[in-house]
């Protein structure tokens, strides 16, 4: 298979500069297109290897997104953080998946954390997440059962999955129509769940996102910088204090309830009374369980061997956790 023209890696970044060495020396053997897309003030000013740059300078993260995703002009990309890592396995995996299954919309993997110092890594929280997911026959599902159950009963962002450049670009342009959804609150649900109504998700047993931890007292999350975390650019902003989950109504649904009303055969208020329902139990079943994680019908899902405990993951591991520490924080 060649990655080439099937497959575009996208980084997106803003600020965190020192990052960008380990991503770059990870991915130096590769031929595939990658971009990394710098929504700096400041241009990064070191090497970039066999990546394209971009530097566009202070934008709205979703526009940002937006961006980056039109530069692509292969069938299927990734999101990949700029300090995390997506491991070649996955890659090669999940995209020849995807493009020998053209009814799905994304395909993902196993999350494992990594705190800077370690030489190990650890499962995501919630592994019967995705225990349950790689259990999950998404080939008998309807469009209905399907977004229930990525949605309710065991949710999971396709943000950083591998997904469908079309699917993605129209997700990401959705938001932009919308000002209303753009809060932080909404990016991960909202773009799940027109994931999932444009297509199946299907997750692997593959280590795919070595993730490093924001569980730990120095973590540098942008959202947790308040001058990006606070700013408004053109109007828009990540606006922290906005819940989703206080805005389950007619507004604020409607801006992509109709995901829904194009792949089914619901009408447009049908549709919309629909995904108000879905969300209203969505949260119902988080506050019930505090928190996220499978609240399906119950699986043997002890027997799913987390990839990240295999023998055969330990070379992945090592490599990913070799590069990513090559950051200069």
């Amino acid at each position: 298979m060649n990655l080439d023209s099937l497959f575009t890696l996208i980084v997106p970044v803003r600020d965190r500069h020192y990052n960008l060495p380990s991503i770059i020396h990870y991915y130096k053997n590769t031929s595939y297109r990658k971009i990394i897309y710098d929504a700096s003030e400041k241009p990064f000013d070191g090497p970039v290897g066999n990546f394209e740059y971009h530097h566009a300078g202070p934008e709205f993260q979703h526009q940002s997104y937006l961006n980056a995703y039109k530069m692509s002009d292969t069938p299927f990309l990734i999101n990949c953080p700029d300090d995390d890592i997506m491991t070649h396995d996955s890659i090669r995996r999940c995209i020849g998946f995807l493009k020998d299954n053209s009814d799905y919309s994304a395909c993902d993997g196993e999350v494992v954390e990594w705190v800077p110092g370690d030489d190990f890594v650890s499962p995501a929280p919630k592994p019967d997440v995705f225990r349950a997911r790689t259990l999950h026959d998404w080939d008998a599902d309807d469009i209905f059962q399907r977004i229930r159950f990525g949605v309710v009963d065991c949710s999971r962002s396709c943000m950083h999955s591998f997904i469908k450049t079309d699917d993605a670009i129209h997700i990401m342009q959705n938001f932009m129509n919308n000002p209303e959804i753009t809060p932080l609150s909404f990016l991960d649900r909202v773009y799940t769940f027109a994931s999932l109504c444009r297509g199946k998700i299907k997750t692997l047993p593959v280590v795919q996102h070595v993730r490093t931890s924001n569980h730990r007292p120095n973590a540098d999350r942008n959202m947790f910088n308040p001058e990006i975390a606070n700013e408004e650019i053109d109007g828009f902003g990540l606006k922290l204090d906005v819940a989703m989950r206080d805005l389950i109504d007619v507004k604020h649904c409607s801006k992509f309830s109709h995901y829904l009303e194009e792949n089914s055969d619901l009408n447009d208020q049908e549709a919309l009374q629909w995904t108000i329902n879905l969300y209203n139990e969505h949260f119902l079943q988080r506050d019930k369980n505090g928190g996220g994680g499978y609240f399906g019908r119950s699986h043997d899902t002890t027997k799913v061997i987390l990839p990240c405990k295999t023998k055969e993951s330990g070379v992945i591991i090592s490599e990913a956790i070799d590069s990513m520490s090559k950051a200069e924080p």
